[in-house]
Parts: structure tokens; sequence; C-alpha cells
């Protein structure tokens, strides 16, 4: 625990040595989130009570925190390796399983305020629809993020370039977009495609935060989703550990 620790802590130093990323990483999604509400301002047609903004925000917010998730994470393992890294320099210290766990929880940390400024906007100050309980969409949005910062610590180790880690940022997204029914309805979807795209953590983030936001349902009602948003981190998690950990065995 003393090395996962002290792994995280120095994680943290260099994810904060930056100012100016460290400002950027609180203030993008606060920004997006404004810009979305103020897009979305207009009542829609079909429900007087419901703006653009709500109506939308069950498919967008999944997806921006994916996508910052993915990001934050992407290059924390393959931009330190050698030559011009300290990545083997830090090992030799720590070892190579509690470097990989001290990094996943500091940017599971970043990840979740990344989260919780989401949240805060949509709700507090944007005043988003919801017939459920807020802090049920607060709950998936944090799954979301689980996912997505072991995805990307996995893709992390798995790169062999910078450039290779960064084009897969746009390329899932793209793809779990597609997937999530934002586009197409999954239902219209061919048979093959639709039970694949129904188990995709977008999809599913979706489909429970519609019924959370616009349906009233209770966390109770979608908690297989959760789970299954939950194994989906705990694979990609657990996939990067043992390639890192057995890389150089």
């Amino acid at each position: 625990m003393d090395a996962i620790l002290r792994a995280a802590k120095l994680e943290f130093n260099q994810l904060t040595e930056s100012k100016a990323n460290l400002l950027l990483l609180l203030l993008i999604p606060i920004s997006i989130v404004f810009i979305l509400g103020l897009t979305g301002s207009n009542r829609t047609p079909w429900n007087e009570n419901i703006r653009y903004f709500d109506f939308f925000s069950s498919a967008i917010f999944p997806t921006l925190v994916l996508f910052i998730s993915i990001q934050l994470a992407i290059l924390r393992i393959v931009a330190e390796r050698a030559p011009l890294g300290t990545l083997d320099r830090d090992i030799l210290a720590i070892g190579r399983a509690n470097m990989f766990l001290g990094k996943f929880a500091t940017n599971m940390v970043f990840g979740a305020i990344q989260v919780v400024l989401i949240f805060t906007v949509g709700f507090y100050l944007l005043s988003l629809f919801s017939l459920g309980n807020p802090f049920s969409v607060l709950l998936i949005l944090l799954s979301v993020s689980f996912v997505g910062v072991s995805m990307g610590l996995c893709f992390s180790v798995f790169a062999k370039t910078k450039e290779q880690a960064v084009q897969l940022v746009p390329f899932t997204i793209l793809v779990f977009l597609l997937l999530s029914g934002f586009m197409i309805k999954i239902e219209e979807m061919p048979s093959v495609v639709a039970a694949i795209a129904w188990k995709t953590p977008l999809a599913l983030s979706s489909a429970s935060l519609v019924s959370l936001m616009f349906e009233g349902k209770i966390m109770k009602d979608v908690f297989e989703n959760y789970a299954v948003i939950v194994v989906w981190g705990v694979t990609f998690l657990i996939v990067g550990l043992a390639k890192f950990y057995f890389e150089k065995k």
C-alpha cells in the first residue's frame, strides 16, 4: 500500500506540474457543458418542460465523460517510457504493479473531479431536468469515468508511441458513439450489431440516464446496466495491469 501511495503522489506531482494544463483539465468539461446549455436552451416542440439541453444530455454527458477520462490517462505510461521518460527509473523504486495502480488511483481522482464539475454545472447552474435522483445520475457518470481512465491506461500500455495512443482516442469514442444509439436507434440496427451495442458503456449509460432523468426510475432499476459498465472498467484495468506487469518479465 505504501508503494501505491508513493506512486500516486508521484503521478499527482506530474499531473499538477503544469498549472496551465491543470487549469485546462478543469475548465474544458465546464466550458463544454456551458456551451451545450447555451445552444440547447430552447424548449423542445414535443415537450415544453424539456429543453434541447435536457433532451440531449443523456447522450452527451456520458460521451463527454468517456472522452475526457480516456484523454486524461492515455499518455500517462507511453509518454514516460524510455528513452526520454522517467518511467523505467521510477519503477525500480516502486514496482510495476504499484506504479500502474498508483497512476490509476490518481487519474481516477482527477476523473471524478471532472465528473463532479460536469454534474454541478449541469444540475445546479443550468438546472438540468431530472425526474429521478440526481445523485444516481452522478453515480452512472462516475462509472463511465472509471471505464475511461481504465481504458486510457490500458491503451497507454499497449501503444508503442504517443501518436498511436492519441489516435486511439477519437477512434474509440466514435465507435462507442455509433453503437450508443445516439445516431441510429439500437432497435433499428442489425440484430448481431444491436446485441453488441446494448452491452457497450455509452449505450448502457445513456439508457440508464434516460430511465433516471425522464422516467423517474431509481438506481435499483438500472443497477444491471451500472454493473456491466463497472465490469468494462475492471476488465480494462486488469488487462492493462497484467500487460504492464509482465511485459518485461
